[in-house]
C-alpha cells in the first residue's frame, strides 16, 4: 500500500510548505499556486492516465474478466453481456466410391434426421467462445472486434451473437 501512496502528493500544499515563512503571505500563496497550476494540471493526467492502465492490467483473457470489461464499457448499469460456449455439433464424413467406407445415409420417408453440416459449423472448425449481446445495445463491431482481440488470447476465436 506504500507504493500507491507515493503518487498521492498536494503539489499546491507541498509548494507552500516549502516557501520561508516570513514569504508566506496572501500574495506570494497566490503566485506559488499560480506557477504551480501547470505541474497540477499534469499530475491529474497522470493520476487519470494510471488508473485507465491499472484498470486494463486487470482484465485478463478470462472469461469472467472479459465479461466484467465488456459490461463496463458497453452495459454499465444491466450487465446483460455474457460469454458463452458455441454449440457443438458433430462432424459427420462423407466418403467417395473409391474410398470403399460405408455411408449411411437416410432418405425424407425413414424419418430420420441426418443433418449434413459445413466445414465451419462442426465442432472441429467451431469458434472458441461466442460473445452473447443484446439487440438493444448499440455497438459499434468494428470498435468491438478491437477492444475483445486486445484482451484475448491469440489463438483463441469468437463471434459476436445479438439476441
Amino acid at each position: 500500500m506504500a507504493y500507491y501512496q507515493a503518487y498521492n502528493v498536494d503539489f499546491k500544499k507541498l509548494g507552500l510548505q516549502t516557501m520561508y515563512e516570513h514569504w508566506r503571505k496572501a500574495k506570494h500563496n497566490g503566485w506559488i499556486k499560480a506557477v504551480l497550476q501547470p505541474l497540477v494540471t499534469l499530475y491529474s493526467l497522470f493520476v487519470i492516465y494510471r488508473n485507465t492502465q491499472r484498470y486494463k492490467l486487470q482484465i485478463t483473457p478470462q472469461v469472467c474478466f472479459l465479461e466484467k470489461a465488456l459490461n463496463d464499457k458497453y452495459d454499465v448499469e444491466l450487465r446483460r453481456i455474457y460469454i458463452d460456449e458455441p454449440p457443438e455439433k458433430q462432424a459427420i464424413p462423407l466418403y467417395r466410391k473409391t474410398e470403399a467406407k460405408k455411408q449411411v445415409l437416410y432418405r425424407k420417408s425413414e424419418a430420420t434426421e441426418l443433418v449434413l453440416y459445413r466445414k465451419n459449423e462442426t465442432s472441429v472448425f467451431s469458434v472458441d467462445f461466442l460473445i452473447v449481446i443484446p439487440v438493444s445495445i448499440a455497438i459499434d463491431m468494428p470498435e468491438l472486434r478491437a477492444y475483445v482481440d486486445s484482451y484475448k488470447l491469440v489463438t483463441k476465436t469468437y463471434t459476436v451473437q445479438f439476441i
